[in-house]
């Protein structure tokens, strides 16, 4: 779903929670019937109408034609929301269009009184019950009151529910002195009680009759089944579970006395919410954050450090979020940034947008100006939003934890980037001993139907020579494997788009990267499949080279775990709803149950030769061009890639250069190569390097950058000093933007894009880096020297190339 940025942030915490499954629905309504009770009104007042169904249609049995009827009913039968104007004394106020949607999604606190309505019909809530509640599970919030009466019970019959005798209704209500004392004690919107006995001025909206199971008395969470639910009234404190245990598999709740370690244990009785977030991140698996630290976000910063994480201290915010999102990339693991708010925020906005355009599981922990005065105050959440994050608030003390919970399993069930904002005044407040606590069970990817299944079978066995396409999506657990293993049974090849390259390198029939970086034979063998299959791939102009790369007449099938995803950016034959590893796997079994032969499909022999001997950019042969001290980078990068060591971790910049460090370099594996260009910024590439660095230190870290990019992003090159990073950068230094030069720039001054040269290998030695400056391919005896020294701090090469043209890949990316 799109969410616009005018969004009211209580709904749209209430859309983030129901999407990252954190908060659960109860479904308290009656279902509506020709039984269901009107209340009769006063003489003089017009009668509500009663509900009838008209049956219209019924499939076929009356013409071709869907299941339709009509219906008549009253708009105040049945559960219903009363606006403003609905009332004599609202006649002037507004309707329900013209009620705020924030205004509906509150706090609520159940005052279950089921027991004594049974006793005496007539029971009406007091004040004293009010505070006796109170004082059992503390202030009421402000927001709704559900006053439970079990009324609900008798709505499938109108004289059971309105049980009236000679002296009229008996039905629970509540004193007038407990509807003043609701209004006098809390603030709120004008409604009226659905028994109609007692008019409620501003205050806690509230409802006698609720059907349904009811919530829990405050700060907790019931997730419904379409069934019925056995569930304890909210009262019982007997302890015992009483559902069934197929209802607690549904609802996604651990067995009593087993599960998860409780996310919320803390070692003080009195903690700060501050600290509690902090402490809470840890438990839940943060391991390593990153950040600018400043006034707003200091105290839970030191938090997790204190509790185990390791703080990455950045030089600008920019630098920090590009490091966590590369990080998280490359490790798999929720990671954390930390910001200042504001300034701080604002400063990280590319990152962030670069991130959640990419599906990286990265935390934004903000801090909140509260006060609308302050310099820093800004609209945080409505910023996330408009970079693609999901926007989440650190509401009160007493939701704190389930706050941060419900952002961690965003980030890590969904694969989001969530921007969770902590007002400043929430933070220095001390938790409450009762704050709400939630667990997060991971939620299983979604599997296609089996007619879904079966269709896909047939389009796989009608193939003669059928392509897979693996993206980001296919970096799951289990994917890998169950993509070679229904390759294999298919006769399909391998492909992956740019993010997913190295994932089938050790394969025989992998045919590295499908779209602009293709090299002649990929994009060959692409062109000239007649199914092709993206799995978790968006199948996008990048991958598809803009729709160039299919054949007109091949079959086009597109697998993602998004159903939005699905023929987003192109139309598909067929549409497969479902993660990647269990699609995969189940096609296989399925195929396996048919008794369908292995098909040989794309892979003959005669591929197979052409794969192995001339499939990628570096097995092919060029012609150096290098001359008046200018390396051809073609050559410079074949170079490198056979004096570095196979253990690596290539990252890259954008601009003109990009697809010579990403094409000439080889990976060991799909952890191999970060590839941060969703939102195509220039300038992100150093500290790309230093996050991807940091996740996998096993591996040799090589950066790929522009002249222009380096100088953008150079005042993290400290950072890598600082942290002691044997970090290559290779800096394809041509004096100028490469794109707009060559791809842009055809007829116009090209003064504004064009810099004189400058000595770069000069400012990395400022900075604490080994050096070099290299014109020529024996130039790099230097690098080869450094790697051999086992390093302990960055080398820049500042390689001065031949860019005579636009890159083959710019050609393919802009269309021309």
């Amino acid at each position: 779903m799109h969410r616009p940025s005018s969004t009211p942030e209580p709904v749209a915490d209430l859309l983030s929670a129901l999407a990252s499954g954190a908060v659960d629905v109860v479904d308290m309504t009656a279902p509506l019937s020709s039984a269901t009770p009107v209340l009769p009104l006063p003489e003089g007042m017009a009668p509500i109408p009663r509900f009838t169904l008209e049956e219209l249609a019924r499939y076929d049995e009356r013409g071709e034609t869907s299941y339709q009827n009509g219906i008549h009913t009253g708009e105040h039968v049945g559960t219903h929301f009363d606006a403003p104007c609905h009332w004599v004394t609202g006649v002037e106020h507004g309707d329900v269009s013209q009620v705020p949607p924030a205004r509906l999604v509150a706090p609520v606190a159940v005052v279950d009184r089921t027991a004594q309505v049974a006793a005496d019909p007539d029971h009406l809530l007091t004040v004293e019950d009010l505070e006796e509640w109170q004082a059992e599970h503390g202030p009421l919030p402000r927001g709704w009151l559900f006053y439970r009466t079990g009324w609900a019970a008798r709505s499938h019959d109108q004289d059971l529910f309105l049980n009236a005798d000679e002296q009229g209704p008996h039905t629970p209500g509540l004193t007038a002195e407990c509807a003043r004392w609701l209004a006098e004690e809390t603030r709120g919107a004008r409604s009226r009680c659905r028994d109609g006995r007692h008019r409620c001025r501003p205050g806690v909206r509230l409802r006698a009759g609720l059907p349904g199971a009811p919530p829990p008395p405050r700060g907790r969470q019931v997730r419904p089944h379409p069934a019925a639910a056995d569930v304890a009234a909210a009262h019982d404190r007997s302890g015992g579970d009483r559902r069934p245990a197929a209802h607690r598999r549904r609802v996604r709740q651990p067995r009593p006395g087993r599960g998860p370690r409780p996310s919320n244990e803390r070692s003080s009785p009195v903690t700060l919410v501050r600290d509690a977030i902090g402490n809470l991140l840890v438990d839940l698996g943060v391991r390593t954050v990153f950040g600018v630290v400043g006034s707003g976000n200091f105290h839970y910063t030191n938090a997790m450090t204190a509790r185990g994480a390791r703080f990455v201290a950045a030089r600008h915010e920019g630098g920090a979020a590009t490091m966590a999102d590369a990080h998280a990339r490359m490790s798999d693991e929720v990671t954390v940034l930390s910001l200042h708010q504001g300034c701080g925020y604002t400063n990280a906005l590319t990152g962030i947008a670069e991130a959640a355009k990419s599906s990286t599981r990265l935390l934004v922990l903000t801090a909140e100006a509260t006060e609308p005065t302050s310099n820093f105050s800004i609209d945080q959440a409505a910023m996330a939003v408009g970079a693609g994050a999901l926007a989440m608030r650190v509401r009160s003390p007493e939701t704190a934890l389930v706050d941060v919970a419900r952002a961690f399993a965003a980030c890590q069930d969904q694969s989001r980037t969530v921007v969770l904002n902590v007002p400043i005044d929430v933070q220095d407040r001390l938790l409450p001993d009762d704050a709400a606590t939630r667990q997060f069970v991971p939620v299983a990817p979604p599997q296609p139907a089996l007619e879904e299944l079966e269709r896909f079978a047939d389009l796989l066995l009608a193939a003669e020579r059928p392509v897979f396409v693996a993206g980001r999506g296919s970096r799951s657990p289990g994917a890998k494997e169950a993509l070679r293993e229904l390759a294999a049974r298919t006769g399909a090849l391998l492909a992956t788009s740019a993010v997913a390259r190295g994932m089938f390198n050790d394969d025989r029939w992998g045919i590295d990267v499908s779209g602009g970086f293709s090299s002649p034979l990929t994009a060959e063998l692409v062109a000239g499949a007649d199914l092709v299959v993206g799995f978790g791939c968006a199948l996008n102009m990048w991958t598809m080279r803009h729709g160039r790369l299919i054949a007109p007449d091949a079959t086009v099938v597109q697998v993602d775990i998004d159903p939005s995803a699905i023929g987003r950016n192109r139309d598909v034959d067929l549409g497969l709803w479902g993660g990647v590893a269990p699609t995969a796997a189940a096609t296989t079994r399925l195929l396996a149950d048919r008794d369908e032969p292995v098909r040989t499909g794309y892979r003959t022999p005669e591929i197979g030769e052409r794969i192995r001997s001339g499939l990628r950019w570096n097995q092919l042969d060029i012609v150096d061009e290098s001359a008046d001290g200018l390396v051809d980078p073609r050559a410079l990068t074949t170079e490198l890639n056979n004096l570095l060591p196979t253990e690596r971790i290539v990252s890259v910049d954008s601009g003109n250069f990009l697809g010579f460090p990403s094409m000439y370099l080889d990976v060991p594996d799909e952890y191999g190569f970060c590839f941060t260009q969703a939102f195509q910024s220039v300038g992100l590439g150093l500290a790309t390097g230093i996050g991807a660095a940091l996740a996998r230190p096993d591996r040799l870290p090589v950066v790929g950058v522009g002249d222009g990019g380096f100088l953008m992003g150079i005042s993290e090159l400290e950072t890598a000093v600082r942290l002691g990073l044997p970090l290559l950068v290779v800096v394809y230094d041509d004096a100028m933007y490469g794109a707009e030069v060559h791809h842009f720039g055809a007829g116009e001054p090209l003064d504004h894009v064009t810099f004189p040269d400058g000595d770069l290998a000069a400012i990395a030695r400022g900075h604490g880096c080994d050096a070099v400056t290299v014109r020529d391919t024996a130039d790099l005896a230097a690098v080869k020297d450094w790697v051999s020294s086992g390093p302990t701090r960055p080398m820049v090469i500042d390689a001065k190339v031949l860019s005579r043209e636009g890159s083959w890949w710019l050609h393919e990316a802009f269309g021309h």
